[in-house]
């Protein structure tokens, strides 16, 4: 990245004019001229000037169109073709980490993970502080169940983003994917007490409580969880146990 800077920081406020008029003229915004200009007033601290090149990224680059597109298909379930549409903007911008990130997502969700993990490594060699990518590393190992793994790298990413409650939510679940109870239980009463609307605490909670023959308790947990979050993929399977927890319960 500090080579795309170099060529426009000594004179960037002559440059810009010029290459906004090129850029302009051929109607279309480039995404490596555009990342150079924007990292560039980035680094003179003119951050107005380098939000402004970003948002021209994403309203006139043809190719930020073309991303935006394979995340269409990823939404709509379309995996494979978004991954084959996000593979020709990696070829086509080998330095442009969010295709690439993208990418290897949809890698994993395929479960081809093998391919997957080249695409993280070059994720985090260009950016090695960003969240996305610190979140694709962990959630690899988390994923080929690799659980020492997983809890050293969802802790270097609580490290570099402290109080980060998605990144600490994820910790905690891969403590409870991990047989590591008592760490799961102390990591939801943590994140609880942070904020007692996260739902995904008391699921955890109501699966631990769940284990130890503790039903009332479980069904309770469970509830929570239902009624903060009823869009989640969870929802159904944890509404299943509910009603079967119930049906097991003594009557009163």
């Amino acid at each position: 990245m500090l080579l795309a800077i170099l060529p426009v920081y000594n004179s960037i406020k002559l440059a810009d004019k010029y290459v906004v008029t090129y850029l302009d003229a051929h109607d279309t915004y480039y995404p490596a001229a555009t990342m150079s200009f924007r990292d560039a007033h980035f680094h003179r601290k003119e951050i107005d000037q380098a939000r402004h090149w970003e948002d021209q990224l994403a309203v006139r680059s043809t190719d930020y169109f073309l991303l935006r597109g394979s995340e269409i298909l990823r939404l709509n379930g379309s995996y494979a073709a978004a991954a084959e549409e996000q593979l020709k903007i990696v070829t086509k911008f080998p330095y442009w980490t969010e295709p690439r990130a993208m990418f290897a997502v949809n890698l994993m969700t395929l479960g081809q993970y093998a391919k997957a993990k080249p695409q993280i490594d070059t994720c985090l060699m260009l950016q090695p502080y960003d969240k996305k990518n610190l979140v694709n590393l962990y959630s690899y190992y988390r994923d080929i169940q690799d659980w020492s793994s997983a809890v050293r790298e969802v802790a270097r990413a609580e490290e570099l983003y402290p109080g980060d409650v998605e990144i600490r939510t994820d910790r905690m679940l891969i403590f409870y994917r991990a047989n590591d109870q008592m760490a799961a239980q102390a990591m939801a009463d943590e994140l609880l007490e942070q904020d007692s609307l996260l739902p995904f605490p008391y699921l955890v909670k109501g699966l631990l409580a769940d284990r130890s023959q503790s039903p009332a308790k479980a069904i309770g947990f469970y509830q929570r969880f239902v009624e903060l979050a009823p869009k989640e993929p969870e929802v159904p399977k944890i509404q299943q146990r509910i009603d079967s927890l119930k049906i097991a319960l003594p009557s009163q």
